[in-house]
């Protein structure tokens, strides 16, 4: 039987709330969601998790707290949504790809949503990963299930802090990262997004990371449609190409810059910006105490070519510990190769010129080239505002050297003989017979042609969000404000002033290039309506109903001359009363009060959320515990040694049918096991309980106990938690 969803919980912050204002958090039920892109608050996913509100939305998905009506205890729903790919109509929960083109891309993304879910549950037990505690399709999208994370972000810790903080703390946090990455690398796994939002610091002490972005980099690199997100000053030159060498280096590179960003309170130059030369300031030169040894490894680490920083995570954290050198690897000697032929014999030459005279300056070197301008400054800081990562897919590709040209020296005659002075052609007497058919014509090389370049809205209020958008065809070469970019793509951003960006298209035909400007303007606040009308109260009792059952509305208004009710209302007979109504789905009640004036309306609204309909218990007593399990229908499985997370994907999968999956729990005086993945299950008193014992044998690795029922079945049982635990828990209720 469905769980239904509780009606005393806020979707806010899950904390219990019997009606009205939250008390805990100040949320008002009946609260619309933010975008018509998020799932309903209240929405229930599998029969078990209810979404609450937003926690983050970014490129790749959206985060919501959730709440597990099977275990009583919050939790974090990821839904896969790729911002530009997949779209949601208002008040549906399906998620579908935004146009048919699309839909190869979204259904690639989808399933590499899927195995990065599987990647994060390889590591379910490591105290320092986030937990996956679940993950499935539905929606036309997928959700991945995983523990609640009570505290902040590492980049939050280090604004409260200050804007940084001392080597030691930075260090302390670092190091359970960097275990948890060793542990991945030794899967043959990246993560790919190593940065200080990415690292959660809970309560307790403990170190968790979270967000893997190997999914995210991947469907960018299949997909022209879905731009490759990186953070800028945290993500290496690698990461920037599109066959780039990468490998555990690619998170040592990653985990250097958080380390700096720590310490210094300054993110490192974005690597195309350090390709071009920007400096990396050492933290010594910031005036801040470090370690010479840690700052040597450090800034080893931080090397821009991937061979010259530390290939294992474990070399990396001896060298900030002074355990190991940390100077790069020598070069390797050259190998022997042909010698060269013998030089020429010497030609005779020009004499050398005199000497110039002491008072004329030798001539200058040439001027060395400026460096390449890194990412324009205000596309950076315009796109820092919204939240969300600037999405671009740059690559870049690594100059060769062109060696200079060699002069030839050439014999000169001392006395070259003079030559007569050339005579003026005989005139050509005209042709008699001219040819009538015009010369071929010659090839036309192609010319690139930009078929869009602009911002999209072009006009906006300051906050507000725009989008840059740009296609160019037969380029060679495409840059925006002279760097090199993509022939297609699109950066979201809220721009601050007015911006004005400049696309150069290089082909063999020519160059051509063209201008997008978006004006900024002032929010114009509303002029104030000045007006006697005035709704004192407007309230819906209670704000959370099953379908059909009564609310109470109730009004208290001054100074108007008529009022109503919308929807089902109408007109009101006075400005002081109540009316019940019942509503079949979730309601806006609008309260609209007119004063005797022209224009003088003054409005309020209630909400009403209807929720599913809550069958009466059976027994009065509420579930006092419950433990996740699965079941094995026979009595044994081989003794293989694999962990929790593979037996209840296998139950999930259906890849073994001799097992489900599902929650056995003590409901007031009777001991219940409910599957999620078959029909399987009991629901007995205690008393017909004849006992429950751990089995001698483990089952697929893992601790196990069986449940004996008088007259019935011997059912065998792996829990998630503590096997011995579960036993003592129910026989001290036997």
């Amino acid at each position: 039987m469905q769980p239904s969803p509780p009606t005393n919980l806020c979707f806010n912050c899950m904390a219990s709330n019997p009606g009205g204002e939250c008390p805990h958090c100040g949320w008002f039920p009946g609260k619309p969601p933010e975008s018509p892109l998020y799932l309903a608050p209240g929405t229930v996913l599998r029969e078990q998790y209810m979404v609450g509100r937003v926690l983050g939305h970014g490129g790749f998905g959206i985060t919501y707290l959730g709440w597990d009506l099977n275990l009583a205890r919050k939790i974090a729903i990821k839904e896969y949504f790729p911002g530009g790919v997949g779209i949601r109509t208002t008040g549906n929960p399906n998620v579908f790809a935004y146009s048919p083109t699309l839909r190869a891309d979204y259904d690639w993304g989808l399933e590499r949503y899927l195995d990065e879910a599987r990647v994060i549950a390889r590591f379910e037990n490591h105290p320092n990963i986030v937990w996956v505690l679940n993950y499935f399709p539905a929606n036309g999208t997928a959700y991945i299930i995983l523990e609640y994370l009570d505290g902040v972000t590492f980049e939050k810790f280090i604004e409260r802090a200050g804007g940084r903080v001392d080597w030691d703390m930075a260090l302390r946090v670092l190091t359970p990262v960097m275990d948890a990455l060793k542990e991945v690398h030794r899967a043959g796994l990246l993560h790919r997004d190593i940065s200080p939002d990415n690292i959660y610091l809970l309560r307790s002490g403990q170190v968790k990371v979270i967000d893997f972005g190997a999914a995210r980099y991947s469907l960018g690199q299949h997909s022209k449609n879905l731009s490759v997100i990186l953070k800028p000053g945290f993500a290496p030159p690698e990461q920037y190409q599109t066959r780039g060498n990468q490998g555990p280096w690619t998170d040592i590179y990653a985990t250097a810059c958080t380390l700096y960003r720590a310490v210094t309170g300054q993110i490192p130059p974005a690597a195309p910006d350090r390709m071009a030369r920007a400096e990396v300031v050492p933290p010594s030169r910031l005036g801040i105490p470090i370690p010479a040894a840690a700052e040597q490894a450090l800034f080893r680490a931080l090397a821009l070519e991937p061979e010259h920083r530390f290939q294992e995570m474990e070399q990396f954290q001896r060298a900030l510990r002074g355990e190991a050198s940390a100077a790069p690897p020598p070069a390797p000697a050259p190998q022997p190769g042909p010698q060269p032929a013998p030089p020429p014999a010497p030609q005779p030459g020009p004499q050398p010129a005199p000497p110039p005279p002491d008072n004329v300056a030798p001539v200058p070197p040439p001027p060395v080239p400026p460096p390449k301008p890194g990412l324009p400054k205000w596309l950076l800081a315009a796109a820092a505002a919204v939240g969300v990562l600037v999405a671009i897919a740059v690559v870049i590709p690594k100059p060769e050297p062109v060696p200079a040209p060699v002069p030839v020296p050439r014999p000169v005659d001392p006395d070259p003989p003079r030559q007569p002075d050339p005579k003026p052609p005989d005139p050509k007497p005209p042709d008699p017979d001219p040819d009538p058919r015009p010369p071929d014509p010659k090839p036309v090389k192609p010319l690139a042609r930009i078929v869009v370049f602009e911002f999209s809205p072009d006009r906006v209020q300051r906050g507000e969000m725009t989008e840059l958008r740009w296609m160019v065809e037969n380029a060679t070469r495409v840059t925006i404000d002279g760097r090199t970019m993509n022939p297609s793509g699109r950066i979201a951003l809220k721009p601050e002033r007015n911006i004005s960006a400049r696309l150069v298209a290089e082909s063999p035909g020519g160059v051509v290039d063209r201008n997008a400007v978006v004006s900024v303007v002032e929010r114009t606040p509303p002029a104030p309506v000045r007006s006697n009308v005035e709704i004192v109260a407007f309230t819906a009792t209670p704000a959370q109903v099953a379908a059909g059952n009564p609310v109470v509305l109730s009004w208290s208004i001054r100074g108007a001359v008529s009022a109503s009710i919308a929807p089902e209302v109408g007109p009101l007979r006075s400005l002081a009363g109540g009316v019940s109504v019942r509503p079949q789905a979730s309601t806006r009640y609008v309260l609209e009060a007119r004063g005797p004036g022209e224009g003088e309306v003054v409005t309020r609204y209630a909400d009403v959320v209807v929720i599913a309909a809550v069958n009466p218990p059976s027994r009065p007593e509420p579930v006092s515990r419950g433990w996740e399990v699965y079941h094995h229908h026979g009595f044994m499985i081989p003794n293989l040694v694999i962990n929790w997370a593979q037996l209840r994907d296998s139950a999930l999968t259906g890849s073994n049918r001799d097992l489900c999956y599902g929650v056995l729990s003590i409901q007031g005086d009777r001991l219940v096991f409910q599957s999620r993945t078959s029909n399987d299950g009991f629901d007995v008193p205690l008393s017909g309980i004849e006992k429950v014992e751990m089995n001698r044998t483990r089952i697929g690795g893992q601790e196990s106990f069986h449940v004996k029922v008088r007259k019935g079945k011997n059912y065998n049982f792996v829990p998630r938690q503590s096997a011995s635990a579960v036993v003592a828990a129910i026989n001290a209720r036997l």
